[in-house]
């Protein structure tokens, strides 16, 4: 008998992420249980304005989920695997990938992207998200790059 998978896929809102669900879709096995998470970066949100953070984040949310359904309607992973679970969270992403849902769900692999396109005061002042990951998750990760 083969056990089931439980599969964490991590995107972000940049075209990377295309490149993470074709993968996906070609990659895993269809009894694997996936776990599509987008985290909403509450250090982005709260640097927009502490004054409407709560309505700040709730438009991110409604972004982030249409950002998703668009990437569902072009890869449909809900209809090829055994479930599929569509997640929104806030946090600091490496932390909420790496570890908290990661830890929650029983996640098997951790399957995430690497840009290298990203301006060197990017990498000094706020790291690679996927570098972060790497170094503090317990899980298996699959690393897709560009």
């Amino acid at each position: 008998m083969t056990t089931s998978l439980n599969v964490l896929i991590a995107v972000d809102q940049t075209d990377m992420a295309d490149l993470i669900l074709k993968r996906s879709l070609e990659l895993l096995p269809a009894n694997a249980n996936i776990f599509l998470v987008h985290v909403i970066d509450k250090a982005t949100t709260l640097g927009q304005g502490v004054i409407n953070s709560e309505r700040i984040f709730q438009s991110d949310q409604k972004e982030a989920e249409c950002f998703l359904n668009e990437l569902l309607a072009k890869y449909p992973l809900d209809q090829k695997f055994k479930s599929f679970h569509k997640v929104i969270v806030s946090g600091n992403p490496s932390d909420q990938l790496a570890q908290i849902f990661a830890d929650k769900e029983h996640i098997d692999y951790l399957v995430i992207g690497k840009t290298t396109n990203r301006g060197l005061l990017d990498k000094i002042f706020i790291g690679s998200t996927a570098k972060r990951i790497i170094e503090e998750t317990k899980h298996n990760i699959i690393l897709i790059q560009n």
